[in-house]
């Protein structure tokens, strides 16, 4: 799985800034988890541990007991709390079976750190989805 993760990342607009040694980091820390349909990933106003990106299924960003967007296919989500711009600001829910890679905040906030790049668009990608 890990090398599938690695082709993924090394294609992704946010993770494909970062060097090898730091993608492998990032996927050495990191898990798959699993959701069904319904549960709740992240709370709004909550603290939120992870950085995801889905590798199967789709969620819904729910703000107001409304779906204002839907993602799916090799997208983030958690970036907003995860950059540190806030606390998370909509729940984010499963609507189908949905498998994600969840980044540990802390190996996303060493990432941030080291190289300014990844960092600036991870804020700028957390900034459209705020708006």
């Amino acid at each position: 799985m890990s090398e599938t993760v690695n082709h993924i990342l090394e294609k992704h607009g946010l993770f494909s800034l970062l060097p090898d040694d730091a993608r492998k980091n990032l996927i050495e820390q990191s898990e798959t988890v699993l959701f069904k349909p319904e549960d709740k990933i992240i709370s709004e106003g909550e603290f939120n541990e992870f950085l995801y990106l889905i590798i199967g299924g789709t969620v819904r960003i729910v703000s107001g007991g409304e779906t204002i967007a839907t993602v799916e296919g090799h997208k983030i989500f958690g970036e907003i709390s995860s950059s540190g711009m806030s606390s998370p600001v909509a729940d984010v829910i499963a609507e189908t079976d949905v498998t994600v890679i969840a980044f540990p905040l802390e190996v996303i906030v060493d990432a941030s750190t080291e190289f300014p790049d990844f960092a600036e668009k991870l804020r700028n990608i957390g900034m459209k989805r705020f708006e």
